[in-house]
């Protein structure tokens, strides 16, 4: 049996925690929209997600935003290490979880090229970023461009 952790406060885009957080207030679940779309036009506007105010969403119940703040927050984890290949470009992370354990992530750049000589699969191929992120802490596979 997995270790159930209980994160204070918790993530905004966890949907189960959210969703139980405001039938427990008295609110619909409809919300969570309202909620996520705060938050992300926030966000794609260049506001730092530490100043993303949960108390000030639109369209809430009368109080709500008060204790959402208090519950919730955007932003759970933080890069603490950044190292970038002179060779490649291929952009490796070390994150510190809400918990204090850290894991590591790994951004592959894909040029698009069809690598084969013979341009085998070159209509699969495109311009992409390729996102692996260790999914628990202490990976031990021990993956080469980790």
């Amino acid at each position: 049996t997995g270790r159930r952790r209980d994160l204070h406060p918790k993530p905004i885009f966890d949907e189960p925690s959210l969703r139980s957080f405001l039938t427990g207030h008295g609110a619909k679940p409809v919300h969570m929209g309202r909620i996520w779309k705060h938050v992300t036009s926030q966000l794609r506007l260049g506001c730092p997600p530490s100043d993303v105010s949960l108390v000030d969403v639109p369209g809430l119940p009368n109080g709500l935003g008060v204790a959402l703040a208090a519950n919730f927050t955007v932003l759970t984890s933080q890069v603490v290490q950044r190292h970038v290949s002179e060779l490649d470009g291929t952009m490796k992370l070390l994150i510190r979880l809400q918990d204090g354990s850290e894991v590591e992530a790994v951004v592959i750049h894909h040029s698009g090229e069809a690598e084969h000589p013979e341009q085998r699969q070159a209509d699969r191929c495109g311009e992409r970023d390729t996102l692996c992120v260790s999914s628990q802490v202490g990976c031990r596979l021990g993956c080469r461009f980790c």
